[in-house]
């Protein structure tokens, strides 16, 4: 099942309140890796988000980090499998797959001017089980909340991964693996106002 619903229309204000490449490109073994370093404005494109990646760790707790890590690893994996069978559509592919992960990495918006606060992703991942479920989840916090707004929609992300079941989770599957994936898009943000959409998706056997 596959939901989407705006969860989140925050008013932030209240009345109270040079880049590493990510690779060396002497040792580009891959498609997607070789073609990156054949392309200047792909190259500089993967070196910016690579920069982005690396301000967000800095930003992030010992825990995030770690799925942070372990998030970053899976979507270099996924871009490389899906690019590399994209023919002629290769660079096309790369570029478009680098710039979406720069955008969620910088927490970046959809529309408006921006918020004054940096915006994060917290990711939880973990691997699928017949005793514990495919976890895909990325949400969104301020960094270093200042405003009550701010504060505010930090407990919103707070309450969301609260939820989330980590590790075994008892129930019987009938040897089926449960998959749940949730996603916290920054659709507006500005300095007075942020509106996010949360998707949600979730397969968990049944008809």
């Amino acid at each position: 099942m596959r939901y989407s619903l705006a969860v989140a229309v925050v008013p932030l204000v209240m009345a109270l309140a040079p880049p590493a490449m990510a690779f060396d490109c002497g040792r580009a073994s891959t498609i997607v890796e070789k073609a990156i370093c054949a392309e200047p404005a792909l190259k500089s494109l993967d070196a910016r988000m690579e920069a982005a990646y690396a301000e967000a760790k800095s930003l992030s707790s010992k825990p995030e980090q770690k799925m942070l890590a372990r998030s970053q690893k899976a979507w270099i994996a996924e871009r490389e499998t899906g690019c590399a069978s994209a023919g002629a559509g290769l660079n096309s592919c790369i570029g478009k797959s680098t710039q979406e992960r720069l955008d969620l990495l910088d927490g970046r918006q959809e529309s408006g001017p921006g918020s004054d606060g940096r915006i994060i992703p917290v990711f939880i991942v973990q691997a699928g089980t017949e005793t514990q479920y495919e976890l895909d989840i990325s949400l969104l916090r301020f960094a270093e909340p200042r405003t009550a707004g701010e504060k505010l929609f930090n407990r919103v992300a707070g309450t969301i991964a609260e939820r989330v079941k980590t590790g075994p989770h008892g129930e019987d599957t009938a040897g089926h693996v449960y998959v749940l994936d949730e996603a916290m898009t920054l659709s507006y943000a500005s300095s007075s106002l942020i509106s996010v959409m949360d998707s949600f998706w979730s397969d968990l056997g049944g008809a």
